[in-house]
């Protein structure tokens, strides 16, 4: 491994010219030159995360095999091309002969399946239906780039033990996830929601959201501007849902609302208010394990850990958020217990990013499953007028 192992100051990466693609795609000085461009880009983003995965990533090339941190294949091989020809051959053709489709694919292939960051930018910048149906095929029903990926037990994070001076229990757990959804809106709230618009929220009516994210830790996923986080019951006993909304500016110039839909559960033989989440992304089924770092008594903020993993994508991933009920960071007397629970989870306050909440006009909040009725006794005015979520 030592003969593998070359020693240069960081600031090179920022400073050395860039680093030539050799003519041979398929040789070894290729593929070094290709992990030295994505160690720069990792390096140059200045975050924890980018540069712990970068050092995987160079632990992974000095020892001659793929950890399974950066395990996603980055390249296709001959049964991989087989596997797309006789299994996916519509999906695939489809998505090569359509602008957009195809434009995602190429954004892919630019940065690396393993890049998380660019990848996910690549998916919100070019979603479509017809991708959706390229990943399902190729990776999610037949795996044809062979990935696999568990989710990380380390850091070892459980929820709070207690809460307002009592063992935290399944309801109480639930209550601190809904947080804010169907209270009263406040003033405030109706004011960033639009009023008594046409697409508003008039004051008294029920909260449309559970909590809007104040910074989060993942760069990949947590720094979208304007995010809400919807946990809320469904009809169905014990059923809960989460439904993120965020807005995302594409790399070709747009801004758009997006959201996401996962189906939570309890996780059995855990502590209350562990939760597995499921959804599919763009064709492709993650697994998240949440769990509640902390909350405050009076719901003025709450911290939540995640640690999840997308398995036919070769990808696993950990972050977490921190959320109050109008997006601003908690007042200074309760910065110490934010600061404790975040070192519950093995983060210091500087690795989390600030979310811009500034400009989140007419956020698209309806729920995407019908909610429970428990809801609907709550509020004083007429509920809010949300536009649907768009879903791929």
């Amino acid at each position: 491994v030592a003969e593998r192992l070359a020693f240069a100051p960081t600031a090179q990466l920022l400073t050395a010219p860039a680093i030539p693609l050799p003519r041979l795609p398929w040789s070894r000085a290729a593929k070094d030159a290709a992990l030295l461009r994505e160690i720069r880009g990792l390096y140059q983003r200045r975050s924890p995360l980018d540069l712990q995965f970068a050092l995987l990533l160079l632990a992974s090339w000095a020892l001659g095999e793929r950890l399974e941190s950066v395990a996603a294949a980055d390249s296709i091989g001959l049964d991989g091309l087989v596997c797309m020809a006789t299994k996916c051959r519509e999906p695939v053709l489809n998505c090569v002969r359509d602008e957009t489709c195809k434009k995602a694919l190429d954004c892919l292939d630019e940065c690396g399946v393993n890049d998380q960051v660019c990848s996910y930018m690549c998916l919100r910048s070019y979603e479509s239906p017809l991708f959706t149906k390229f990943s399902l095929c190729v990776m999610q029903k037949n795996n044809c780039l062979n990935n696999k990926a568990t989710i990380q037990e380390l850091p070892a994070v459980d929820s709070i033990p207690t809460w307002r001076g009592e063992p935290l229990t399944d309801e109480a757990a639930r209550q601190i996830y809904e947080g804010w959804y169907g209270a009263p809106a406040d003033a405030a709230t109706s004011s960033a929601l639009g009023g008594g618009s046409e697409r508003g929220c008039p004051e008294g009516a029920p909260t449309p959201y559970s909590w809007r994210v104040v910074a989060g830790q993942n760069p990949a996923y947590d720094q979208f501007p304007c995010q809400y986080q919807i946990f809320y019951r469904g009809k169905a006993r014990d059923s809960l849902w989460y439904q993120p909304v965020f807005r995302v500016y594409t790399n070709d110039g747009r801004e758009m609302w997006r959201a996401s839909d996962y189906k939570c559960r309890r996780v059995r033989n855990r502590e209350p208010g562990t939760l597995s989440l499921t959804f599919s992304d763009s064709g492709v089924t993650s697994r998240e394990i949440w769990r509640i770092a902390g909350a405050a008594d009076g719901l003025e903020w709450a911290l939540f850990y995640y640690a999840g993993a997308a398995e036919r994508a070769g990808q696993r991933y950990v972050g977490a958020v921190m959320a109050s009920r109008d997006g601003k960071w908690p007042p200074a007397s309760e910065m110490p217990a934010v600061e404790a629970a975040l070192r519950r989870c093995g983060i210091e306050l500087w690795e989390m990013y600030e979310v811009n909440n500034a400009g989140c006009q007419a956020p698209p909040l309806k729920p995407i499953h019908e909610p429970s009725g428990v809801y609907s006794s709550q509020g004083t005015a007429a509920p809010c007028a949300m536009l649907e979520p768009d879903i791929y």
